[in-house]
């Protein structure tokens, strides 16, 4: 083998170990890339609204998930190595964070309460009304369980027990951007505050290193090949 026939050999090497590299290297800063935090400041964004389910009703809020890297939910604080190892998870996928409050006003409770009718003992004409201790009142329905009592001393005892139904789901709005959504069918709850990052969204790579099998074209026609090359996506399939 000549020098000359050596060195184009080696310069065609080295041109190939070239593309390489700066596909790898287009391709990670295209997927970190693709990794940054796209949605900022949700709790600003939720949107609430109520459906019709057959003969039920779901109090809904939507928010649309951040994406990020586990590395920077972990910059962020959205969560720690040491809670990871509390919770005995590897890595999260997703991270989601609710603020609820229990939002009502009940004005019929009923009770076993005796109004008392009393007069002035300067001026009979004047009426004052009273409640006989002890007493117990109660309200339920198919949400709540409320009860409690007034003793002789008028000291409150109160129970409260409240079922709260909370579905999340999360998937791609038609406006294809990910989505997190909380429903409930109890109309006590209202979502204050709700928080979502998902952190295993796949890495855009744009170029890929590839095995190829398929026919060329030769001299002599079409002749099978297989070979190895870099290419650009263009589309998936």
């Amino acid at each position: 083998m000549t020098t000359k026939v050596r060195n184009v050999i080696l310069a065609v090497v080295l041109l190939i170990l070239g593309i390489f590299a700066f596909g790898w290297v287009l391709g990670h800063k295209s997927g970190k890339s693709s990794l940054e935090p796209t949605v900022s400041a949700l709790s600003k964004d939720v949107d609430r609204y109520v459906i019709e389910l057959g003969n039920n009703k779901l109090y809904v809020s939507s928010v649309e998930q951040e994406l990020e890297s586990i590395r920077q939910a972990k910059a962020n604080g959205e969560i720690t190595n040491t809670e990871l190892r509390k919770l005995n998870l590897s890595q999260a996928n997703e991270i989601s964070r609710l603020k609820l409050s229990i939002d009502t006003l009940l004005n019929v409770v009923s009770n076993n309460g005796q109004i008392i009718v009393t007069y002035d003992t300067v001026a009979s004409d004047t009426i004052h009304k009273a409640i006989k201790l002890p007493f117990t009142f109660d309200k339920s329905d198919k949400w709540l369980n409320l009860h409690g009592m007034f003793n002789n001393e008028g000291k409150l005892d109160i129970g409260l027990k409240m079922d709260m139904p909370i579905d999340l789901i999360t998937g791609i709005g038609k406006d294809k951007k990910p989505t997190a959504i909380i429903t409930t069918s109890n109309p006590y709850i209202r979502s204050l505050y709700i928080s979502s990052i998902k952190t295993d969204t796949p890495k855009n790579k744009k170029f890929n290193v590839s095995i190829f099998v398929g026919y060329g074209a030769c001299k002599t026609g079409l002749s099978p090949i297989v070979g190895l090359g870099v290419g650009a996506t263009i589309f998936k399939f």
